[in-house]
């Protein structure tokens, strides 16, 4: 069953880079694939996505910027703008689940069963068409009928407060002459007052904030850089201070592996982890290779090493510690602690660092350790992954491989791809959308509206192997 309680079905990208005129396509509840020629805007369809609602709102390389993201060819216009350029509009659907428990707290029914939200230049929101909007009247009228009558002769009164402030002052008016149960009723409906995001309507904004807000979807871009480091030091990863995209990679490792960071530097040595890494090494062997066929001999192996830093030298002597473990130790100047990762042959009964071995198994591996460790983590919030010419560098065994574990990802997330190969496109034509570079600049069109050759030739391909 889903994860998603709100699915983006539809995004309008008013103008970004390459897109110089509106485009506007649907989007798939599981995998949507963006087909196109080398060029033809796909990344930049991806970054304006990502840029709308990315998942880390610190990475400033997921924030719009008009000197660099708006269309060059329109420039003149953006100076005469007043304001901040729209840029994105998102489309969503909401499901029975969080409907029905809209419903049930709100009472009144509703005309739709969505909302779409626009995002400008600056990273501002409005959300508009949005489905579960009331009249204040009509909802203190419903709400003194059904839920608590000791606010039915304030309902009026109720009806036009429109933020916290107002809803004090309301009380400060009516407490001297309302009884102790009127007070009681009213002290529990404060909450629909509170008002943070300064709507008119205070009681469209609870209902944004409260049930809306949290399940909107954010993006999650994964790119070549992402790739897993063979060496990574775990003083830098508990910091958390400008990592790279390589170094969160190596902390979702860590995630995925049940080792805790705090805890690890701070032990005087290792033994304690020693089978719980054995164990851990085999788990993720067995679970990658469900998806990795290329290659069955291949085994997943890590350890814990600290080293001792020669100041004077500058340089750093390796040393392996003991293995009785003391835990709540200082974290000492002169040591660093490492993670290092390795993959064994057995079949050639070689052990390789992880860097070592082939671009498209590190690239595979990488993106494996990531996405299981955020389908591990029950708490967290929904995603929708854009994920740039993934497997790249895959054979075309891998790369349906690499599907199989996208299909499976795609039970609980929505997923974008952008996509050249034939074999990432196999059973999955009703998904795709064409990126084509035309002369009004990079247009978004669906196969049946598609007749670009070249564009079009992954699909050419499969059909005529499909006919032979």
């Amino acid at each position: 069953m889903s994860k998603m309680r709100i699915n983006l079905i539809r995004a309008t990208i008013h103008q970004y880079k390459c897109i110089e005129t509106e485009q506007t396509f649907e989007i798939e509840k599981d995998i949507t694939l963006l087909m196109g020629k080398n060029e033809a805007g796909k990344t930049s369809v991806l970054e304006a996505l990502a840029k709308s609602n990315y998942f880390d709102s610190c990475d400033s390389k997921y924030a719009y910027n008009p000197t660099f993201d708006y269309p060059r060819s329109n420039k003149r216009n953006l100076d005469k703008t007043v304001g901040s350029p729209l840029a994105v509009t998102l489309h969503y659907h909401v499901s029975a689940e969080l409907q029905e428990e809209i419903k049930l707290e709100m009472l009144l029914p509703v005309e739709g069963i969505g909302f779409s939200r626009i995002t400008n230049y600056l990273g501002k929101h409005q959300i508009i068409d949005n489905a579960f909007e009331y009249q204040p009247l009509a909802f203190w009228e419903a709400y003194a009928s059904q839920v608590d009558g000791n606010i039915l002769k304030y309902r009026k009164k109720l009806a036009n407060i429109r933020h916290a402030e107002g809803f004090q002052d309301f009380m400060k008016i009516v407490l001297p002459d309302a009884s102790v149960e009127e007070i009681t009723s009213l002290e529990n409906i404060e909450r629909f007052f509170e008002n943070p995001h300064e709507w008119d309507n205070p009681i469209n904004e609870y209902v944004f904030r409260r049930y809306l807000q949290p399940d909107i979807p954010k993006f999650m871009y994964y790119g070549d850089y992402h790739l897993l480091p063979s060496r990574v030091s775990l003083n830098r990863l508990l910091k958390e201070e400008n990592l790279t995209e390589a170094e969160k990679t190596a902390k979702m490792f860590l995630k995925l592996a049940d080792i805790d960071l705090d805890e690890v530097l701070h032990a005087q040595d290792f033994e304690t982890y020693k089978t719980e890494i054995e164990i851990t090494q085999a788990n993720m062997t067995k679970e990658l290779l469900k998806y990795w066929r290329t290659n069955q001999n291949l085994r997943i192996e890590f350890e814990i090493i600290r080293e001792e830093i020669d100041h004077e030298n500058i340089n750093k002597k390796k040393k392996f510690l003991g293995f009785i473990g003391r835990k709540n130790a200082e974290i000492s100047p002169s040591f660093e602690t490492f993670l290092e990762i390795r993959v064994q042959n057995l079949k050639k009964m070689v052990s390789l660092p992880l860097e070592n071995r082939s671009r498209g198994f590190n690239w595979f591996f990488s993106f494996w350790v990531w996405f299981s460790a955020i389908e591990k983590d029950n708490s967290a919030s929904p995603y929708i992954f854009l994920l740039d010419e993934p497997g790249l560098n895959l054979h075309s065994i891998a790369q349906k491989d690499l599907m199989r574990l996208i299909g499976k990802l795609s039970s609980n997330y929505q997923i974008m791809i952008t996509a050249h190969s034939p074999f990432l496109m196999e059973e999955k034509l009703d998904k795709v959308r064409c990126v084509v570079d035309k002369e009004c600049g990079t247009c978004i069109t669906t196969l049946d509206d598609e007749d670009d050759e070249e564009t079009l030739f992954p699909v050419r391909y499969l059909m005529v192997n499909e006919q032979n």
